[in-house]
């Protein structure tokens, strides 16, 4: 407090050194002394903000300081994955009024059930496999009395779910803190499309017709009324989609092939969505596909541009987590921030019949990331004693023992990733596919 009254030209009495030198007639004899006590002054107070940013960036590390300051994702390359799958993308509909909420890749079950017998894999692993792929597609997206197995053995299918987009909501950058108004966004309940490929002879018109007769015997054994009826779809730019739309109490559903194309497409919406469906449906095809969606590219092709050595792609699933999953995880802090955050696994098969699961969240931004996963996740993690504190990709991260797999999880950028192994896999080949993401 005496400094900061000497610089500003008030009395310094209470200084009897600065006094004594005046006295002694030197010249400027006291404006050295004040420069250094300033001197002084300023290094203690840097000192002290020095230990407070030390103390700091020991606080939160390195990895997390530099991601939330300097974090940029890579330029992305096409992800390896099933040419077959990815065959379908083209023929879904893309609509400004319509927002994407969920996609899923899943490659045909003859193909799966040969990489599992070629791999040797025990039954666990088959069990585990059917239970994953049966997760990853979602079965409330094909209509009641059609299951995954009646899309055809060898059929690659893809499956997409909208939600009309709210015609009062205005996007903002804070939509998602929290999860908060993740619901206000949309309108009515979601639609289902679903695209599938058939390989072999049987035309997609004679697969649509038994998926639809199985389709209306199961909803005239629930609702007599049901009425059924046929459907033509004809885009702007001509193509043409035909087949037969079924109508019950509550739900529709289309089943619909393209003329000399080995493509069918069925969606499943409730009753009062019909209208809306149609006219998602007349964008099928005309816009590049689930690729052309920010949301989706921004997701799939975080997927590695090479998948990892030794396995074959099995599937994916990639959506926007809602209640169900904050529920699923029984309503942790952690879980509830991340309502409203797009969610992606993939799902390999290794040459040693070990099941490999990775999955990863887009925060979109490094500043929620951390708080989710190094404040909300991390710190109760510390108390388990099946995890271990590691290095993944120069960031810190957690190695966790099951019983039956191990998993390795991580954060890199405003990405919150796991990659399981199942049976065991060890630290350094969890650690090479985790860095094979294009994060």
């Amino acid at each position: 407090m005496e400094q900061q009254k000497t610089s500003q030209g008030k009395p310094t009495e209470a200084t009897p050194g600065a006094s004594a030198a005046a006295a002694s007639g030197t010249p400027g004899a006291e404006q050295p002394q004040k420069k250094g006590r300033g001197c002084l002054g300023c290094l203690g107070v840097m000192f002290v903000l020095l230990l407070l940013a030390a103390g700091g960036i020991g606080y939160w590390q390195w990895d997390k300081v530099g991601d939330l300051v300097f974090y940029r994702p890579p330029v992305r390359q096409k992800p390896d994955i099933d040419k077959n799958v990815e065959a379908t993308f083209e023929e879904f509909p893309i609509d400004d009024g319509f927002e994407l909420v969920g996609v899923s890749g899943v490659v045909d079950e003859a193909s799966v059930q040969n990489s599992v017998a070629a791999s040797g894999a025990g039954e666990d692993i088959r069990r585990k496999i059917e239970s994953q792929m049966k997760e990853s597609f979602d079965a409330t997206v094909l209509p009641e009395g059609v299951k995954r197995a009646d899309l055809g053995v060898a059929a690659d299918v893809t499956v997409a779910k909208y939600r009309k987009k709210s015609a009062g909501y205005r996007a903002n950058p804070g939509a998602y803190a929290g999860g908060g108004k993740y619901e206000e966004r949309f309108e009515g309940e979601p639609i289902s499309v679903c695209v599938g490929r058939t390989s072999g002879t049987e035309p997609a018109r004679v697969r649509v017709g038994k998926l639809y007769q199985q389709a209306l015997t199961f909803a005239r054994g629930r609702d007599r009324a049901a009425e059924t009826t046929g459907v033509r779809i004809s885009t702007k730019r001509g193509k043409s989609y035909n087949g037969f739309k079924i109508v019950s109490r509550q739900t529709c559903a289309f089943f619909l092939y393209r003329q000399k194309v080995n493509v069918f497409v069925i969606v499943k919406c409730s009753r009062k969505m019909e209208e809306d469906a149609k006219k998602l449906l007349k964008k099928t095809g005309e816009s590049g596909g689930i690729e052309a969606d920010p949301a989706a590219r921004r997701n799939i092709y975080v997927l590695p541009a090479s998948r990892p050595r030794g396995t074959v792609f099995l599937g994916f699933f990639t959506r926007q987590l809602d209640r169900s999953y904050v529920r699923s995880k029984g309503n942790a802090e952690w879980a509830r921030e991340m309502k409203g955050i797009w969610n992606t696994d993939a799902v390999y098969l290794d040459a040693k019949g070990r099941l490999v699961i990775i999955s990863y969240f887009d925060a979109e931004n490094a500043v929620r990331a951390v708080q989710i996963y190094d404040v909300l996740y991390s710190l109760p993690t510390r108390l388990n004693k099946n995890a271990r504190a590691t290095l993944v990709r120069g960031r810190g991260g957690w190695l966790v023992e099951g019983k039956k797999g191990r998993e390795l999880n991580f954060r890199c950028g405003w990405y919150i990733n796991a990659v399981n192994g199942c049976p065991k896999m060890t630290e350094a080949e969890l650690k090479a596919i985790a860095g094979l993401l294009q994060m």
